[in-house]
């Protein structure tokens, strides 16, 4: 998917949820789900499940891969000055 439809279709989703979480077609539903769950609740269940999934997706598809690629050289170069001992004997703690 190209960048812009890309952002597009994410705030679309975004919207979207937005809409859904605000279930007033359930405010006065007594249906139990499963003998004991209340819709409202069994509602908001799945629609966590799903926004979870819609987020996940939407950081896969929209996250810079820049910024990971420089978290990692950071989180590598860490790495190295940890094991060879520098990084203890620049700050005066224990060798």
């Amino acid at each position: 998917m190209s960048g812009s439809r890309a952002r597009w279709a994410i705030a679309v989703g975004a919207v979207v949820l937005a809409v859904a979480h605000q279930d007033w077609w359930l405010w006065e539903d007594r249906t139990l789900v499963f003998g004991f769950v209340p819709s409202g609740l069994f509602y908001h269940g799945c629609y966590a499940l799903v926004a979870a999934g819609f987020w996940w997706l939407a950081m896969r598809v929209a996250w810079p891969g820049t910024v990971m690629d420089g978290l990692d050289a950071e989180a590598a170069s860490g790495a190295q000055e940890q094991a060879s001992g520098s990084d203890a004997a620049s700050t005066g703690g224990p060798q």
